[in-house]
């Protein structure tokens, strides 16, 4: 299933620490600038990692947000 409004993000302070956000209208923050991630967290930059694979465990120290796992089944 693809959520073209949802993509996930990292942090720029944490590397492979996973977060969803919202983009296009769906994401607009009032006031301008980039629109956090669904639990609120400040992110640095998008992923091309497909929404399907949330949560994939792999040889990575791949930490996935709980908070937004949660959020995401409003969205879902």
């Amino acid at each position: 299933m693809k959520y073209p409004h949802l993509v996930i993000s990292e942090t720029a302070t944490s590397t492979w620490h996973y977060h969803i956000r919202e983009v296009g209208p769906e994401g607009l923050k009032l006031g301008g600038g980039a629109p956090p991630a669904l639990c609120g967290q400040k992110l640095g930059w998008d992923t091309k990692i497909p929404l399907e694979s949330w949560g994939t465990k792999d040889h990575l120290p791949s930490v996935w947000c709980s908070k937004c796992e949660a959020l995401n089944a409003y969205h879902s």
